[in-house]
């Protein structure tokens, strides 16, 4: 059994933002160029283990999401393997940075976009109706969304090897709070090849 496959319960449950956490601080204690920054965000985002096992390579920035993503964009330049966690709504405001800091540059960030799709108790200011939308037109962005905890784990291997290996890709994974029961089925979506291939040589 993988080890994310081990950090989910044997609930129906659908807990992904503990599940990530729990990921993040797994992946980091075998990379130590593995950073995680979040705009305020700790607690939403399973945030906290990671800022006590490793305080030394969490930054927490602050309701600045624009910053937040060009701090990553900086980390990654040095040859860090910087993870964004950040609601989806949220994100929405570092949309700018994410083109021209991230895509443009084709730096390796990793997106952890937590409350995608309706949120319901957290209200409508917090539903993350357009990520799918936004980001699928950006060149070299590949999108995750996994539906289910085993979908979750059947991801780890690929999400270890996308999404802190320094290939070049943007990458981002979408998924939802956890509820009493388990979100709508969603898509994995990868931008296409000519889209990662086409302009910003």
């Amino acid at each position: 059994m993988t080890a994310l496959a081990q950090a989910i319960p044997t609930a129906c449950r659908f807990p992904p933002t503990q599940v990530f956490g729990d990921w993040l601080c797994d992946m980091a204690a075998m990379d130590r160029r593995l950073v995680a920054i979040t705009p305020a965000m700790r607690e939403g985002s399973g945030l906290v283990k990671f800022s006590q096992q490793f305080p030394d390579r969490y930054f927490d920035v602050g309701i600045a999401e624009q910053h937040s993503v060009t701090l990553a964009a900086g980390l990654a330049c040095d040859g860090l393997k910087p993870v964004v966690a950040i609601y989806s709504t949220f994100l929405q405001r570092a949309y700018d940075q994410v083109i021209h800091d991230v895509a443009i540059q084709r730096l390796p960030v990793l997106f952890a976009i937590d409350r995608a799709g309706i949120v319901g108790p957290d209200g409508p200011t917090h539903n993350g109706s357009y990520d799918f939308t936004f980001l699928r037109c950006l060149p070299g962005m590949v999108i995750m969304a996994p539906a289910d905890e085993n979908e979750y784990a059947s991801r780890e291997e690929m999400l270890t090897d996308a999404g802190l290996d320094v290939n070049g890709l943007i990458e981002a994974i979408t998924y939802h709070h956890a509820v009493e029961s388990p979100p709508p089925r969603a898509l994995a979506v990868v931008t296409p090849g000519f889209q990662r291939d086409s302009g910003y040589r």
